[in-house]
């Protein structure tokens, strides 16, 4: 079962993946993937915000033609990004590497499309992972295979699983840590804490700020185990071992770019966590712009399930909510809290399975009650809504409406707006990407090139505005769409498109006679 879930998702994803290649600070990850893999370094030759780079001065002996050894001295640029995505990106790269010495392969097009192959892998991953724990809180396998399937399809998630960023990797570290600090909360044996320190040390690999709440796995395990004190103190001995080496990877990283333990290189002016946290958790859970509820409504169902876990599993709960919430708030103290350029809310998309874990012992039992015909289409509505919603994020990538919104704010200069960055498309509810993202699709179905006739901010700004320039490099963001243009491409496409149906298909027969 756990196996055909992934196939199915993964196969899913491949079929329906972006179009596009790296862009922002994905494409200084994959640089360094690239670099890492081609040549063992991790520096990188790109352009962008000076925030996301460090540079230092690099010593080298090179012997000259006389035969004699000289140093030469270069600056070389490093991304201040953590290296758990860098390599989480390689064997999409490899993978490029093999299919580029295939005569006639359509190359440029290959090397945008296997970029998304290790985030589909990893989201899939997590969706397994979840339908696991939803099983150990009491749903039954089919329900715990549909909030599985409704978590990869109708959340976030899906738009993750097409974009190379390291929420794929952090959504699979954060879950696969919730997992095992569940399991091994419930028997601390080593092999079970080894794998959960491996676990944390992916996850700190991913991004150096969970080490804010990492500790609060060791310290769930003390208090469960505390009056077993050597089967977890053998745990804990377990769980430090490859938590140590993780880390050690994580700062050596560090010493190599900066020559500091602890300095990654990122600066951001008046600091990291000088952001405005109450407005950024306004946004995170009730703007019209960044909502999580609004990109992932299966979530309302761990919502309303959260009472009904929290009287089964108090502790669990504690665990689950203090990992959650430590995150969130420092995430809403983060200056950039939006992490624009973006779809929804980019830095809760790691929490989005252990939210929705919520409903697990809960939703079998509220479906099986009263008025089940009414309880049903209000769960069908939001796992509608939700779908609608992946179907908006994935029909263009997100840039192509950020940068119309930024265009309609340059030339018009409309009063009481934000200055930083992006904020008319998060608090002002006609520039929110999920209207912005409908509009444009329904103009591209209908190559309706008028526009500005039906603009959404008409509603609440009047003015001349000309965004024939961002519309006109609007496209669907599918690859097989692109492929079709792309003279033999097409030959690689439909092969391609059999064999993830062929997967779909065999995914899917299982699934139902283990369901039936």
């Amino acid at each position: 079962m756990k196996l055909r879930l992934f196939v199915l998702l993964t196969a899913l994803y491949l079929a329906f993946a972006s179009r596009e290649p790296p862009w922002g600070d994905s494409h200084v990850v994959y640089a360094t993937t690239e670099n890492l893999v081609e040549h063992l370094r991790i520096d990188v030759a790109l352009p962008g915000p000076p925030q996301f780079y460090v540079s230092r001065d690099h010593v080298e002996e090179r012997v000259g033609k006389d035969g004699k050894k000289r140093e030469v001295h270069e600056k070389r640029q490093y991304g201040v990004f953590p290296l758990g995505n860098v390599v989480a990106l390689a064997p999409g790269y490899e993978l490029f590497r093999i299919l580029r010495r295939i005569p006639g392969a359509p190359t440029e097009l290959l090397y945008a499309y296997t970029v998304h192959v290790p985030p589909s892998l990893m989201i899939a991953g997590a969706c397994v992972l979840f339908m696991v724990l939803a099983r150990r809180h009491g749903a039954r396998e089919r329900v715990a295979f549909w909030l599985a399937l409704g978590l990869g399809t109708c959340t976030v998630l899906v738009i993750y699983a097409r974009s190379p960023f390291s929420e794929a990797l952090q959504t699979l570290a954060f879950t696969w840590m919730v997992e095992r600090a569940i399991s091994v909360g419930e028997r601390a044996t080593r092999r079970g804490a080894f794998w959960g320190g491996v676990a944390c040390g992916l996850l700190f690999n991913s991004k150096l700020v969970y080490a804010l709440c990492i500790p609060v796995v060791p310290a769930y395990w003390i208090w469960r185990h505390r009056r077993e004190r050597r089967a977890l103190v053998g745990a804990l001995a377990a769980a430090a071992v490859p938590m140590a080496v993780l880390c050690g990877i994580a700062i050596g990283h560090n010493w190599y770019k900066t020559h500091t333990l602890f300095d990654t290189g990122y600066q951001i002016p008046e600091g990291v966590f000088s952001g405005n946290a109450y407005a950024a958790l306004y946004g995170f859970f009730l703007s019209p712009g960044k909502s999580i509820f609004l990109y992932s409504p299966p979530l309302l169902l761990g919502l309303l399930g959260l009472p009904t876990f929290f009287r089964a599993h108090k502790e669990r709960a504690v665990l689950i909510l203090t990992l959650t919430g430590i995150m969130t708030v420092a995430n809403a103290a983060f200056r950039y809290w939006h992490a624009d350029y973006c779809w929804g809310p980019r830095l809760l998309v790691p929490f989005t399975p252990a939210w929705l874990l919520f409903s697990a012992p809960w939703l079998g039992g509220a479906l099986a009650r009263g008025r089940r015909r009414l309880r049903a289409l209000a769960v069908g509505g939001l796992v509608g809504a939700g779908l609608y919603v992946q179907v908006l994020g994935s029909a263009f990538y997100w840039d192509h409406y950020i940068r119309i919104a930024i265009a309609v704010k340059d030339q018009t200069g409309a009063p009481g707006w934000y200055t930083e960055d992006l904020h008319q498309c998060h608090f002002i509810p006609q520039f929110s990407p999920l209207v912005g993202h409908a509009w444009l699709l329904r103009h591209w179905l209908l190559s309706d090139n008028d526009l500005l006739a039906d603009a959404p901010w008409r509603r609440v700004i009047a003015g001349k505005v000309d965004v024939a320039n961002e519309w006109r490099g609007t496209d669907i963001d599918l690859w097989f769409y692109e492929w079709l243009k792309k003279p033999g491409a097409p030959r690689w496409g439909y092969p391609m498109l059999a064999l993830y149906g062929a997967a779909m298909g065999w995914a899917a027969w299982g699934i139902r006679r283990r369901l039936a």
